[in-house]
């Protein structure tokens, strides 16, 4: 039941995270600030983390240890994106 529940949350997440990227490339695309344009690169590794982190419910032998270290990997580049978007000034 749990999972279940976690997959449906997870998808209403993924769904969130498509409709912000495609906001952010709609304003990349009027302003050509380079800091939207990371926004929506940021917002675009959160919707393939949140796909890996779902690839053993669907593959369950596949190894997690290898996804665990790339969703973590991931988290890393987001967070550095989500960084540098705010630290950018107007470019």
């Amino acid at each position: 039941m749990i999972e279940h529940l976690n997959l449906i949350l997870d998808l209403i997440v993924i769904t969130f995270a498509v409709m912000l990227s495609f906001i952010s490339w709609i304003a990349y695309k009027k302003s050509h600030l380079k800091s939207v344009l990371f926004l929506l690169l940021a917002f675009a590794f959160f919707i393939v983390k949140k796909a890996l982190e779902n690839i053993p419910a669907l593959l369950p032998t596949l190894q997690k240890d290898y996804i665990e270290v790339g969703v973590t990997l991931i988290e890393v580049v987001i967070l550095g994106l989500f960084f540098v978007a705010i630290a950018k000034k107007g470019d």
